[in-house]
């Protein structure tokens, strides 16, 4: 099937679109912004083993292992970095 077929099908509601609900910070978002093979091995594990597979790229991207557990929202975190430099 090709793409435009794809999204016809999606926008007529004949098949989901394919959306994944990240396991940080909770949004419904499409799977072009998973966090993927992007990162360092030994990252995605760490990402993966707090927020398990479903991740968006933004959170994976913030993610700091001596911070497990606590919840950045990542628009903040970008401001804030914005801001120090």
């Amino acid at each position: 099937m090709n793409a435009l077929t794809e999204k016809f099908r999606i926008a007529t509601g004949q098949v989901a679109a394919p959306v994944f609900t990240c396991g940080c910070c909770k949004d419904v978002t499409d799977f072009d912004d998973h966090m993927g093979d992007d990162f360092s091995a030994e990252h995605t594990r760490a990402v993966r083993a707090a927020f398990g597979f479903n991740v968006c790229h933004a959170c994976a991207d913030d993610f700091e292992p001596a911070k497990t557990g606590e919840y950045v929202n990542p628009d903040e975190a970008y401001d804030l970095l914005a801001e120090e430099a």
